[in-house]
């Protein structure tokens, strides 16, 4: 249907609000890049898409994409609501774009995420990272599996990681497939009403899944400007906070 740029939204919302008709809203959004953005992005969608139900606890389910929830988010997609109004399942903070070549880029995450505290979404980014290069929790305790990682140096950061992951028996498995599964289900299309909303860090515009939102649905842009100098990141900031 469309795509367009985070600053964007707010002229998409107020169109909307003109029009009179019923299911205006698309059935699938794919919102992307910035976390912070992307999260304000998706709050502002949900608050819109909401504003006509009596109870957000009712018409609101969000996931985290793993193997075992895949085919229960189809389900759920594919299920007429009890409830009046519209129906929103959500996939947040995705990793379903993710490849073998990100590994490098989620591991930093992980140490960044570690950094903050945030030690149940350093150990998300550390099993994807596994998953997508098919290794797991006894694997990387040994040195062999750390290099397949380019963990050369001692990162006691990556091994408290892990065993949390062991401790609260975190399961690593490979996501392939799961796009394809959520790809033939927004091609099938949802009962009118129902909506899917997926929040990401990251896409691949030559996935499949990628194309069929783009036809079937928005696709909202949330990245900033890139580069690590100082003046790179004053420009990012700056982005942001606009």
């Amino acid at each position: 249907m469309s795509e367009f740029k985070f600053k964007e939204l707010e002229n998409y919302l107020l169109t909307l609000s003109k029009d009179k008709a019923k299911n205006k809203f698309a059935s699938v959004y794919l919102i992307y890049g910035e976390e912070l953005l992307y999260k304000k992005a998706f709050d502002i969608l949900l608050v819109a898409v909401l504003s006509g139900t009596s109870s957000k606890a009712l018409n609101y389910e969000p996931f985290e994409d793993t193997d075992e929830n895949i085919y229960e988010i189809v389900e759920k997609l594919n299920t007429f609501s009890l409830m009046p109004g519209e129906k929103i399942i959500a996939v947040c903070d995705s990793k379903i774009f993710y490849s073998k070549s990100d590994t490098e880029s989620i591991l930093k995450k992980a140490e960044e995420a570690y950094a903050d505290n945030k030690i149940k979404k350093a150990a998300e980014y550390v099993v994807s990272a596994l998953g997508l290069l098919g290794l797991s929790f006894e694997d990387v305790c040994r040195t062999d599996g750390k290099l397949k990682l380019n963990i050369v140096n001692e990162k006691k950061w990556f091994d408290k990681i892990v065993k949390y992951c062991v401790d609260n028996s975190l399961i690593v498995s490979a996501p392939e497939g799961n796009d394809k599964v959520l790809q033939k289900a927004v091609e099938k299309g949802f009962p009118k009403g129902n909506h899917l909303i997926i929040t990401t860090d990251r896409v691949d515009k030559r996935r499949g899944l990628y194309k069929a939102i783009n036809k079937n649905g928005i696709i909202i842009d949330c990245s900033v400007p890139g580069g690590q100098t100082r003046s790179d990141k004053i420009a990012q900031e700056a982005f942001i906070k606009e």
